[in-house]
């Protein structure tokens, strides 16, 4: 709904899509890992859209990898 505000709005200004990347948890999770901890995007999506997968373990994968690249916490976190 924002993306189509923003449209008809003229509040719109086109980016690189090169940027991000879109992953979907449970079903690329070698690719998840490779973008974290070679940190290959500005930004990443990551979506649970699969009802199926173990959400707890997924967490646990994906919050170790982030610790690789971020092992302090930063000041807002304290």
């Amino acid at each position: 709904l924002m993306r189509y505000w923003q449209l008809a709005s003229g509040k719109f200004v086109p980016g690189n899509l090169e940027m991000g990347k879109f992953f979907s948890i449970g079903n690329d999770d070698n690719k998840i890992k490779e973008a974290i901890v070679n940190q290959k995007y500005r930004m990443i999506c990551l979506s649970d859209d699969d009802e199926s997968i173990d959400f707890e373990a997924e967490k646990i994968k994906i919050c170790g990898w982030l610790g690789k690249i971020l092992p302090e916490k930063s000041s807002f976190e304290l």
